[in-house]
């Protein structure tokens, strides 16, 4: 099926039973921002997915609109709704007539059910994401109930208030009903991000990272109730039109997958707005300190269909090689040596991607190359387009400005020579055709 009508926000996003949820802010009778619902898709391998009915809705659950929130599967039954052998899928979102509010699904999240005692938390603010906090030790426990259920839940949650300004502030319980204030972080605005992560090359170390909509992310420690980040100001993965990203809680391997809302208009669409392919995030000791990667998850490779490659061969200015190739769909993948160039890189369809080799930016986003080679990822879809630069340290998300079908890809280098290392370009298969 496909959307019809206004999309933004992805929320309540988590595993279950072997199906991605996926719901998401939606304006199911109109093109345009309103009637703030919760849609509902799933998905078996996070690439093809089902639309199904709505789930929350507007002025006969919520006593105002269904804003944005988190899910989670409560698997210690810690809010005794659990009947038979199901999990509950527990649902927060922000009630705009109420406050911050809860609703529960015990047939795998296709309906639910309002709790009788919303809000659970009343205070200026909107966008609840919750997560299950595990002990590593006795000592970092709440209480005795906390402690028998080896952990408590945390929201993270914006708030507004005259003493903290804009700022995420941090609740913890362990029924998912009662919500004690915790603390505050400041320089924080809507949709926030909360999770932890394990770092690559850091000997079994594992690092908390919170962002807000923007993504521009803050990595350190949290001890069950308070944040404290482990460097000044914010680092930035993610550029261009994208927004109010949101992970999966309870993934089945572990990973740590995200999705955006991608800010473009549709006209002369039934529907508006998008999202991102499923990025893969994961945390890496660089020689800056650590950075989060993304890379689109691995179940993209299920789509190509056909290779087309170029051997490793200079690239000489005013000289651009070119790959022949036919399609409307491309997964692409090149690496490229400087050398002495201003700036190298690959025009597909029209659609450039540019690596400055004076300002070490792709697309204006900054990374620095490695040991003087720069590597790219581009997934070119119809409408928009997705570039992951130098390893996935910069991502890139952004409207396809030029559209249809391609028939050959560039390799070029400008102000100096460099040289073309590898060059594979996979076409695709459409999601909607098996």
């Amino acid at each position: 099926s496909q959307l019809v009508g206004w999309i933004n926000d992805p929320n309540g996003m988590t595993y279950l039973d072997g199906e991605w949820h996926l719901y998401f802010q939606h304006n199911p009778v109109g093109w345009a921002w309103g009637n703030m619902t919760w849609g509902h898709a799933v998905s078996k391998d996070l690439i093809h997915w089902q639309q199904l009915p709505n789930a929350l809705f507007p002025g006969t659950m919520a006593k105002g609109a269904c804003f944005s929130g988190g899910a989670v599967i409560d698997k210690q039954n810690s809010a005794d709704w659990k009947k038979g052998d199901q999990d509950v899928l527990v649902a927060f979102l922000t009630d705009t007539g109420a406050g911050e509010s809860v609703a529960f699904s015990r047939d795998r999240g296709r309906t639910f059910t309002w709790y009788e005692g919303n809000p659970v938390v009343k205070h200026q603010g909107r966008d609840p994401k919750v997560v299950w906090y595990a002990y590593k030790d006795a000592t970092t426990s709440l209480n005795d109930e906390a402690k028998t259920l080896g952990g408590h839940w945390v929201m993270a949650v914006y708030d507004e208030s005259d003493e903290f300004g804009q700022n995420t502030a941090f609740y913890t319980s362990t029924n998912l009903k009662e919500w004690t204030l915790q603390s505050h972080l400041k320089g924080y605005f809507e949709c926030p991000e909360f999770f932890e992560l394990p770092v690559t090359g850091a000997d079994g170390q594992s690092r908390w990272v919170t962002f807000a909509a923007d993504g521009k992310y803050v990595v350190g420690q949290f001890d069950g109730k308070t944040f404290t980040p482990e460097h000044e100001g914010k680092h930035q993965l993610h550029h261009g039109k994208f927004y109010a990203s949101q992970t999966f809680d309870s993934p089945p391997d572990g990973r740590r997958i995200q999705i955006g809302w991608m800010q473009i208009e549709y006209k002369g669409m039934p529907f508006n707005q998008t999202f991102t392919i499923p990025h893969h995030l994961t945390l890496k000791q660089t020689s800056d300190g650590v950075r989060m990667f993304a890379q689109p998850v691995k179940e993209v490779e299920s789509l190509r269909i056909k290779e087309h490659s170029l051997p490793a061969k200079p690239l000489i200015v005013g000289h651009p090689t070119t790959l022949p190739v036919s399609g409307e769909l491309f997964d692409v993948e090149a690496k490229f040596e400087l050398g002495d160039a201003k700036a190298v890189g690959l025009d597909i369809g029209g659609n450039r991607i540019a690596f400055d080799a004076v300002k070490h930016e792709w697309f204006s986003a900054p990374t620095k190359p490695t040991n003087g080679q720069v590597t790219v990822r581009v997934l070119l879809d119809r409408s928009q387009i997705e570039v992951w630069g130098n390893g996935g340290s910069v991502v890139i998300s952004d409207e396809r400005k030029y559209r249809g079908e391609v028939h050959e890809i560039t390799a070029f280098a400008e102000g100096g020579n460099a040289r073309l290392v590898s060059l594979k370009a996979y076409e695709l298969k459409s999601i909607w055709k098996k």
